[in-house]
């Protein structure tokens, strides 16, 4: 059921014209409720992204690092 929905089933509810302040905490708990959901799964779901990056960087990088350090000791090496 989305917010809309649920916001109008409570506004025509009995509780409502019992208690309106109860049911619009409610309805603003579950929106918010749901709002920190949404928020959550982007965050998981941008961790694994930067992961899949990273794990297609990360060999490159390590390679890159290991020819520079080469270079690096054939140089000291021809100096001595």
């Amino acid at each position: 059921m989305n917010v809309v929905d649920l916001k109008e089933k409570l506004m025509q509810s009995k509780a409502y014209s019992d208690d309106e302040e109860f049911v619009k905490d409610i309805l603003a708990t579950t929106i918010e409720d749901r709002r920190k959901a949404e928020e959550r799964r982007l965050e998981r779901e941008l961790e694994l992204e930067l992961a899949r990056k990273l794990s297609r960087i990360l060999p490159r990088a390590k390679t890159r690092i290991g020819i520079c350090e080469n270079r690096s000791k054939t140089e000291n090496r021809e100096r001595d």
